[in-house]
């Protein structure tokens, strides 16, 4: 019995983190340079052919807000009706994050995946000027600046 309230307990200070992190990721969502990472990449549509030949694991916000809800038809609500789900994922989608670490690895996994396939096109400048809004966050300080791509990172892409 001691257990289960023990597992009870872990699984509530496991998910103190959620109601911040949903809160930043809705205010990142509505950031005037999120635009390009608010649904899958559809690389027929955008005429980018060697995408998934670049890009091994692809994500965007809209998989990750759907994952912070727990839905399980996260690529159907973000695609729409175009049966685009299996292409980009959305059958192999986690239903939802366990950990704030998760979070954290398909944040930048996404401006990861938009450095590197975007690294000879000059357009870059929208991940860099994304991740010092989300360092500006001062509940969320420690999610954004303590990971993969540095601020310095960033700057040199400014």
């Amino acid at each position: 019995m001691d257990e289960g309230n023990h597992s009870t307990s872990d699984t509530t200070a496991e998910s103190a983190w959620l109601p911040g992190v949903k809160a930043l990721h809705k205010e990142l969502m509505a950031h005037a340079l999120a635009w390009p990472f608010l649904e899958p990449v559809d690389p027929i549509k955008l005429n980018i052919p060697t995408y998934f030949q670049i890009i091994e694991r692809p994500m965007d916000f809209g998989t990750m807000q759907a994952k912070l809800q727990g839905s399980s038809s996260a690529a159907n609500d973000v695609e729409g009706d175009d049966g685009m789900a299996g292409a980009f994922g959305g059958s192999s989608v986690a239903i939802n994050y366990t950990s704030l670490d998760e979070y954290k690895q398909d944040l930048f996994l996404v401006f990861r995946n938009a450095i590197k396939f975007n690294t000879d096109d000059g357009r870059e400048e929208s991940v860099g000027y994304v991740h010092p809004f989300l360092c500006e966050r001062n509940s969320m300080t420690d999610v954004a600046c303590d990971l993969a791509i540095s601020q310095n990172d960033c700057d040199s892409m400014l």
